[in-house]
């Protein structure tokens, strides 16, 4: 979306697989729901125009990344917007069910350690086996970590909720913040907001390790600068 993060699914979409996705916009609020299960919900207007024209499977640009790559199937527009109940009965038309996953299989500790990308530590987590998570989130640069306030992760859907308050790095102001993702298959699929700025991320364990090659360096040092371009406001 212009001005806005997009809609994130939670868990990992495998190759192969189908899966069931309905986009509903209501009353400025954009959510995601995958296999009947509410991911994200974005609020920001929706930008139409009577001359735009409606693209499934492909972006409204010319760039060639912005194809979906797969089969798509069955494709329905209303012209509301559905309820969560309506949801649920159109996953199940026709008697269809999901592939089975063992995505929410979690045993023992799934959780604890560092989660990151490109060589660059996001969340350092301390989960206590039942439903508490303790530790520090990265907030704007790797030296600016952020005491985790209050968090949980529920083990029967593999969801993660972090929250608390960082210092804003440039300015040293308070800033609220919230963190929600999946746990699935070793990786977090995580929604990250920072008062205005938000964006979406996926981490993993390896992706905390410190890999010094070329490519990430330029990687870690080009995603810190735009998340501090962005957050102190600069142009």
């Amino acid at each position: 979306m212009m001005g806005a993060r997009d809609p994130m699914c939670r868990r990992r979409v495998r190759p192969g697989t189908w899966c069931h996705v309905v986009a509903v916009q209501d009353d400025g609020v954009n959510r995601l729901f995958v296999d009947a299960v509410l991911h994200d919900a974005v609020e920001h207007r929706l930008w139409t125009h009577e001359s735009q024209p409606m693209h499934i499977g492909r972006n409204g640009t010319a760039e060639r990344c912005f194809y979906f790559h797969g089969a798509i199937d069955d494709v329905r527009v209303y012209d509301r917007a559905v309820s969560e109940d309506e949801v649920r009965g159109l996953f199940g038309d026709g008697g269809w069910t999901a592939p089975t996953s063992n995505q929410l299989a979690v045993e023992g500790d799934p959780l604890s350690g560092r989660w990151g990308r490109d060589g660059v530590v996001f969340l350092d987590l301390l989960y206590d086996g039942g439903s508490r998570v303790m530790g520090q989130i990265m907030a704007g640069r790797p030296s600016n970590m952020a005491r985790i306030a209050s968090g949980t992760f529920d083990r029967d859907t593999a969801r993660l909720r972090l929250e608390g308050i960082a210092r804003d790095p440039r300015t040293s102001d308070p800033v609220v913040w919230l963190i929600e993702g999946m746990l699935d298959d070793g990786e977090i699929a995580v929604a990250a907001t920072f008062n205005d700025f938000s964006g979406n991320f996926m981490l993993t364990g390896r992706g905390a390790d410190v890999r010094m090659t070329r490519k990430s360096i330029r990687s870690q040092l080009g995603a810190l600068a735009f998340r501090l371009r962005r957050w102190s406001g600069a142009r």
